[in-house]
């Protein structure tokens, strides 16, 4: 082997060292399969070994002088490839899984943090599996307001800033109706952008294991707070980190919703990594009273209802659907609800578009306008003698989703109405304009807006409606 090749030999293992180098941080910033990348990361290191052996014993031959650019590696190469020896052993996951099994991780603590201590409420992050196919904002749609929530998020220096963390509450699912794995959820969102807590929150998780079942203030101050303003911030410009959370009036636990405002409001002096949070609610007293008890300047409000009619009316310039549009104001709900009714199956778009012009009158409330097209089409497609029975099979089934705390499958649904499940699946197969119904029968059915059950239950609809 000539001097050319052990050079290239030495740029090798500069290049592998590299990639391993990538992998720690991949695996420190989030442990998940972790046996996987541990059997990945031995593949790297035993490369990296295979080529040090190599160069050792072009270092070791008797023609050293014509290698003297790289001789004086030898020390080095030494000292690197006993390292990696050592790192090799204690990554050794076991000759057989029964040792993995009687071991786990815990070896592993003076390398890598375990984020899986930390319980994340499923489904409650931006994006996440279980809200994939729910519905969406239109492309173009209240730019306007989308362009001043942007200019907020964005820090004074005019740093944009970037979605780092999410909390999308929903009432009726346990881990996103309640606020236990709030603060554990944002941590790993967190944590999974930002290595630089991640020190914080490991010694944290060593000093205690059940950090995750203390008081909120507790979690606060320990997953959140204190390792971002221990983050040592070398550049003088820093980017905002947006921090969304979602439906916060869908936890109905209001001593906890106020606890939480009153926290979030601490992370306004953050200097290191600051944070803009966004935090979407209907105005509920409770909420209304949260936010009150913040210092001034802490917040800024932005009430979707006091959004200046020619802006919601913007976003949909087209002169056949002014109607619409105006029906639309200030109820958002309306154009969701109308644009999936109008495009359900059982009869034509324009069809379907003049039934809920007929419902612009005066005598309406937004809610009649909104959901009477649909149920009072669903009632006229069947037949004189079959709808009182349908309509009572609609108080059951739609009745029963939404009373009941915790949303049921469809499956659940018939054993607790005693009713065959095909009788149930085709029930619900004509109502996704107002309810979430999934392709798979394990899903729970979920309203798409609390607005339907307050249609619905509507003390004064008592008598005068049939649903």
């Amino acid at each position: 082997m000539d001097g050319l090749s052990g050079a290239a030999s030495v740029i090798a293992v500069i290049d592998i060292s590299a990639k391993i180098a990538s992998l720690y941080y991949q695996y420190s910033v989030a442990v998940k399969d972790s046996k996987n990348d541990i059997k990945r990361v031995r593949r790297k290191v035993s490369d990296i070994t295979h080529i040090l052996e190599k160069i050792k014993q072009l270092l070791d031959s008797h023609d050293k002088t014509r290698l003297s650019t790289i001789y004086g590696l030898f020390s080095s190469l030494e000292q690197c490839r006993e390292k990696l020896k050592s790192l090799e052993a204690k990554l050794d996951p076991g000759k057989t899984r029964k040792t993995m099994s009687r071991f786990g991780f815990r070896a592993l603590k003076w390398l890598f943090m375990n984020l899986a201590k930390l319980p994340v409420a499923i489904g409650a992050s931006f994006n996440s599996y279980n809200e994939e196919y729910s519905a969406r904002c239109l492309p173009n749609t209240r730019t306007e307001l989308l362009d001043e929530i942007t200019t907020w998020a964005n820090n004074k220096d005019g740093n944009r800033g970037q979605l780092r963390a999410s909390f999308f509450f929903k009432k009726g699912e346990s881990e996103r109706g309640n606020t236990s794995r709030f603060f554990t959820t944002i941590a790993t969102d967190l944590a999974a952008c930002e290595p630089g807590i991640l020190p914080s929150i490991r010694k944290t998780l060593d000093e205690d294991s059940t950090i995750s079942h203390k008081a909120l203030k507790d979690q606060f101050e320990k997953l959140i707070l204190q390792p971002l303003l221990g983050i040592k911030q070398a550049r003088s410009r820093v980017l905002a980190r947006v921090v969304v959370i979602n439906a916060l009036d869908e936890y109905k636990r209001e001593a906890d919703t106020r606890a939480i405002l009153q926290l979030l409001a601490r992370t306004k002096d953050i200097r290191p990594v600051p944070l803009r949070i966004i935090v979407t609610s209907r105005p509920e007293l409770h909420i209304r009273l949260g936010f009150k008890e913040m210092p001034n300047g802490t917040y800024q409000d932005l009430v979707l209802h006091e959004v200046p009619r020619h802006t919601i009316e913007h976003d949909i310039p087209k002169q056949q659907i002014l109607t619409l549009v105006e029906l639309s104001v200030p109820l958002f709900i309306y154009a969701a609800t109308v644009c999936r009714y109008i495009s359900s199956k059982g009869s034509s778009p324009t069809a379907f578009l003049e039934k809920v012009l007929q419902y612009q009158k005066a005598t309406f409330s937004q809610l009649d306008r909104t959901y009477l097209p649909v149920l009072d089409h669903l009632l006229s497609k069947q037949k004189e003698d079959k709808k009182k029975t349908w309509l009572q099979t609609f108080r059951e089934v739609v009745g029963s989703v939404i009373v009941l705390k915790t949303p049921l499958s469809a499956i659940s649904l018939a054993r607790l109405l005693q009713v065959p499940q095909e009788e149930i699946q085709c029930r619900l197969d004509s109502l996704h304009s107002v309810l979430s119904v999934s392709n798979s029968e394990d899903a729970p059915v979920r309203l798409l807006h609390l607005s339907f059950r307050e249609f619905l239950v509507d003390p004064q609809k008592q008598g005068k409606s049939p649903f």
